[in-house]
């Protein structure tokens, strides 16, 4: 239906993004390293293909590569190259398509018992990635049960794959009333529980405020932070100071300027194969009618023929019914790809800033 050919006389860049969603990173590497080679200029176009092959090195953690090529484009351009970002591993996170991906989600009663912990984790492991976890019933935990969750939490940041919870705002809440500064009448257990949590969600500077916290708390240091395997993300309202910038370099000219207020964020990140609608499903809650739906796509790093596919015919879909779809800080190959297959016909894509 709506999917083109995207092996008919691809340009350069176009050639290196089909080769990336495959999974062809080093022929997409050397894709654009040819395409360098070959472009004597020092223009805008030039720069493109040193940009994108910049977030090809951030997409495969080629660091080293990526500190190399940064002396030769500061060399080449006369101004200061991009800056590393750490990007969620290469992994799918996605399981085979199936019905069975709506089985993963698991949402909290009110009172989370240890039984309710238990079944939790025979659950998850049962249910391939991504797992979908509700907590926006939660108002208080069983005491017995904290320290159950803490190591379910851990096994969870050991877990590689994608875990994106709904209603996270609930449980910080109450880990936050059972954790109060300086009293240590309160049970540690719950400050384990809090790290435990900052730590699945890759909230680094957090964990270490928490911890000092349970330090001064206490008198005693607790486990010190270690990166979690997981790739975590929340299923609905980012913090509008997160939303990408609408005129950050890369918006299609002519696009209007959005209004000045507030929207909602959603965010997608890692790597998408196969169908795709159980990351977009979710989204469809916030769309707000004459308001562009942002997507944060910051550490999104891939998309395959099958997801990108998906996508296509589900923002075309929306905007038949009037949605606009803003897909934001888009790395340029997946922007490439996303152009290859006619994306940006039916929604507005911006660009990395750098």
């Amino acid at each position: 239906g709506l999917c083109r050919n995207p092996a008919m006389d691809p340009s350069e860049l176009d050639e290196a993004a089909i080769r990336f969603a495959r999974g062809d990173f080093a022929g997409a590497e050397q894709a654009l390293h040819q395409a360098l080679d070959r472009s004597s200029a020092r223009g805008e176009s030039a720069q493109d293909l040193w940009l994108t092959l910049f977030d090809l090195y951030r997409a495969t953690g080629q660091s080293e590569r990526f500190d190399v090529l940064a002396l030769d484009f500061a060399r080449t351009f006369s101004r200061s190259a991009p800056l590393w970002l750490a990007m969620p591993a290469p992994a799918p996170v996605l399981p085979a398509p199936g019905p069975r991906r709506c089985d993963a989600a698991w949402t909290s009663p009110s009172m989370l018992l240890p039984s309710s912990v238990r079944a939790l984790c025979r659950s998850l492991d049962q249910t391939p990635s991504p797992w979908v976890l509700d907590w926006s019933r939660l108002t208080a935990i069983e005491p017995t049960a904290v320290s159950l969750l803490t190591e379910g939490l851990g096994a969870m940041a050991q877990r590689p794959g994608l875990w994106v919870f709904e209603g996270s705002e609930a449980l910080h809440a109450l880990l936050l009333r059972q954790t109060p500064l300086g009293d240590p009448g309160a049970s540690p257990a719950w400050w384990r529980l809090r790290l435990a949590l900052l730590r699945l969600q890759g909230q680094a500077e957090a964990f270490e405020q928490v911890a000092l916290d349970y330090c001064v708390t206490y008198e005693v240091s607790p486990a010190s932070w270690c990166a979690p395997l997981a790739t975590y993300t929340e299923a609905l309202v980012a913090p509008p100071d997160r939303a990408p910038d609408p005129l950050s370099p890369g918006m299609q000219p002519g696009a209007q300027t959005p209004p000045q207020t507030p929207h909602p964020v959603a965010a997608l990140c890692g790597h998408i194969e196969g169908d795709a609608m159980p990351w977009l499903a979710p989204l469809e809650s916030l769309l707000r009618p004459g308001e562009p739906l942002l997507i944060d796509c910051s550490q999104l790093v891939r998309m395959d023929f099958a997801a990108a596919s998906t996508v296509l015919n589900w923002v075309a879909g929306l905007q038949a019914q009037g949605h606009a779809v803003v897909w934001g800080q888009l790395q340029r190959l997946v922007a490439a790809f996303f152009r290859v297959l006619g994306i940006h016909e039916y929604a507005r894509i911006v660009l990395r800033s750098g």
